[in-house]
């Protein structure tokens, strides 16, 4: 039987930050995980804004950056188009595989001990954590604090009784070697022909690009597929006709609800704080980390683990950082998916003839879109045609 200070299950990003800040202060700190290596079966974009790296307090190796993204391109189901670039860097697209591994290295660095190949079975809290594990290392694992870290399939969250959340889109993403778009721009496509629910994305990653996919309902495979084929726009730019990687995963786009108890907190997918606008995760969840390894160090120092206390110090404390800013992005994808396509289109020609554009050129990047409505707040005519089109409040 082993013993730490904070056990973390799941060595994705939200897991290594909070790993190797409590590491850092010399606690023992132990992370579970049930794939041999981090950065395998990488499902994310891995598009990380300049703005929110630095608020992370990581500094990129320069191997890691595979592109500076620094505009975005909108398309209507019709067509219709929306650029917003600048000169300025917004967005890291990143080689997620050695991001990891560079957390990994990080966290190692501090002290953290890793059990790969190592699934968390089953959990029960009293006087202290009790995590069962099986695989590499079976073993009853004992901690003070258990961090749930273990992304959207919750085993033990679920097992410990955590609300559940049910929106979510899955998605798909294929990477290539040669595609006909500005390398510094991402384009989006909204139409609910292909990606109903969500939207479909284009972008360069160095020398290959990658094309995606998102859907509320059905296969996005399928949509995927029939997105390349079928968009006229994307068909012509397209010219890759292998496919170097394909991933798949799920994007929860519920708001976060309950994520502490007696010893235990949950960050990152499992607990839903990512983007459901964007579907991004990595600075949100990542802030969400860096606030929940403070409190674990608080409740390590004052030898209290209680709900109460774990709320106050983390819950409360991500809460007033970026809750708001969620419920937004919440707020507007259900907005979004209100939307016919017709809509869609009525939408981009409001944002048109309003020169969206130059709101858009002003906002660093996606991650808080409050930023966003306070600009379109300054056009009566936008807020009004805005509001009647989403059904949002702009104040």
């Amino acid at each position: 039987m082993d013993y730490y200070d904070v056990t973390v299950v799941g060595a994705g990003v939200c897991g290594l930050i909070v790993s190797q800040k409590i590491a850092e202060q010399g606690y023992r700190v132990c992370v579970i995980e049930a794939k041999q290596d981090v950065g395998i079966e990488t499902k994310c974009s891995a598009l990380y804004s300049v703005r929110g790296i630095k608020k992370l307090g990581l500094k990129l190796e320069d191997a890691l950056i595979l592109n500076v993204i620094r505009g975005g391109r909108f398309f209507s189901p019709s067509g219709k188009t929306i650029t917003a670039h600048s000169n300025k860097d917004r967005a890291f697209v990143v080689e997620k595989k050695l991001f990891d591994k560079f957390l990994a290295r990080e966290a190692a660095k501090s002290g953290v001990d890793f059990k790969f190949k190592t699934i968390a079975v089953k959990a029960k809290i009293d006087n202290e954590a009790k995590l069962k594990t099986e695989g590499l290392h079976h073993n009853i694992i004992k901690s003070k604090i258990l961090v749930l870290a273990e992304g959207i399939k919750r085993r033990i969250s679920k097992n410990l009784g955590f609300k559940s959340y049910n929106r979510f889109v899955s998605a798909c993403r294929v990477e290539i070697d040669k595609a006909e778009i500005d390398e510094d721009i991402a384009e989006m496509y909204f139409t609910n022909k292909y990606a109903k629910g969500f939207y479909a994305w284009l972008l360069h990653r160095g020398e290959t690009c990658e094309i995606g996919i998102g859907v509320e309902r059905g296969d996005p495979w399928y949509y995927l597929m029939k997105f390349i084929r079928e968009n006229s726009i994307a068909n012509r730019k397209i010219k890759g006709k292998s496919f170097l990687e394909i991933a798949r995963g799920f994007i929860p786009t519920d708001y976060p609800s309950e994520c502490v108890r007696d010893r235990v907190a949950i960050v990152g997918d499992a607990c839903a704080q990512n983007k459901a606008s964007t579907g991004g995760g990595v600075v949100t969840g990542g802030i969400c980390a860096n606030i929940l390894a403070n409190a674990c160090i608080k409740a390590l120092e004052n030898e209290n683990f209680s709900k109460k206390f774990l709320k106050k110090e983390y819950e409360d404390k991500w809460k007033e950082e970026i809750g708001k800013e969620l419920e937004i992005h919440a707020m507007l994808r259900e907005g979004l998916n209100s939307l016919s396509d017709g809509e869609i289109d009525a939408l981009f020609e409001i944002a048109i003839s309003e020169n969206l554009q130059d709101v858009l050129i002003k906002l660093p990047d996606t991650d808080r879109p409050s930023e966003f409505l306070n600009e379109i707040a300054k056009n009566d005519k936008l807020i009004e045609k805005f509001q009647r089109i989403l059904n949002i409040s702009i104040s």
